[in-house]
């Protein structure tokens, strides 16, 4: 028994990951599968546009509208510029 599970252990231990893969599976180390990073940019992207959207319909109001700008406008706008 002790002898298959070091077997194993011998097998396991020769892939340079942290798990080795699925029986059947053949990984490519050099062009990895993508693993959701493109939709996660994408994600970001389109809330860094709706962000900018809103902030600026914010600022207008803020300018144009009430004609009151306050401390923590400025440091929305710091906010906003920095999270760009």
């Amino acid at each position: 028994m002790f002898a298959e599970t070091s077997e194993s252990m011998k097998a396991e231990a020769s892939y340079p990951g942290a798990v080795p893969p699925p029986p059947g599976d053949i990984p490519d180390l050099g062009n990895p599968q993508d693993a959701g990073r493109t939709l996660g940019l994408a994600v970001l992207i389109g809330c860094d546009i709706l962000m900018t959207i809103f902030f600026a319909i914010r600022a207008y109001v803020k300018v144009r509208v009430t004609c009151e700008i306050l401390l923590e406008d400025g440091l929305s706008s710091l906010a906003t510029l920095k999270g760009l």
